[in-house]
């Protein structure tokens, strides 16, 4: 339901297709390079799943909170 161009929805109602595809996009996401294999990925989250690693110690190694993820270094770009 919309009120004042606004979108309202029932917590107990399901999630509509436009409303969880809006929670899919991660608008913010820095594209990451692995600096020992020269790879390039759109966000540290779909490194982390083609690496079998956690996206997030991936953004750790990045912000420089860790120095590697799995044996690698990473970088934002």
């Amino acid at each position: 339901m919309t009120a004042a161009g606004k979108h309202f929805e029932y917590v107990d109602e399901p999630l509509s297709e436009e409303a969880k595809n809006k929670q899919r996009k991660t608008p913010t996401a820095l594209k990451v390079r692995c600096t020992d294999t020269g790879e390039i990925f759109s966000s540290a989250q779909k490194a982390g799943q083609n690496k079998k690693i956690y996206g997030n110690t991936i953004s750790a190694v990045c912000r420089g909170q860790r120095k590697i993820a799995d044996g690698l270094h990473w970088e934002y770009i």
